[in-house]
Parts: C-alpha cells; structure tokens; sequence
C-alpha cells in the first residue's frame, strides 16, 4: 500500500487522526515483512498478507493479526484498544 492510499484509509476511519498515536509503516524494500513473517508462501511474485501489528517502544511485537483478504484486518478502534492495554501494563 502506497502512502497516498494510507493516508486515504486512514482518512475514512472514524478514528480522529489526533487520536492515533501511531505510526504506519510502508515496507517497499520488504524487510518488516520477511521480519515478521508476513509473506504469502508459494507466490510467483512477492507478496504479504493483509496484516496489523503493535510493536511497543521497546521494539517488542505486542500484536500481530494476519488477514486472508485486504479488508480484512482489525477496526481501528480495536487496536487503539489494544494500545490502551498495552500502555497499562
């Protein structure tokens, strides 16, 4: 996904953009992806699933939901609750 079209999603959320207190990561070289194992195997052309993780500023992975499909992937609202927690602890 393109920084435009993050921009865009993000746009259209209900969350207000004061509320996310996070950042997206755009991957072109892939290296997030190959780190977290988010690559589809057996493609003929690389390619990631549809994927949402939380990592805490100690750089540790919190959160990590792998989707079939590109919508399918957390409500922003939810992971903002998961970051509340995450926060709490």
């Amino acid at each position: 996904m393109d920084i435009d079209r993050t921009q865009e999603y993000l746009s259209k959320s209900k969350v207000k953009s004061e509320e996310i207190k996070f950042s997206v990561v755009i991957d072109p070289d892939r290296k997030f992806v190959a780190q977290y194992s988010l690559e589809k195997p057996g493609q003929k052309f690389p390619e990631a699933y549809p994927s949402s993780v939380l990592i805490d500023k100690n750089g540790i992975l919190r959160f990590k939901y792998i989707g079939m499909v590109p919508s399918d992937r957390p409500p922003l609202a939810h992971l903002l609750e998961i970051i509340q927690l995450i926060n709490s602890q």
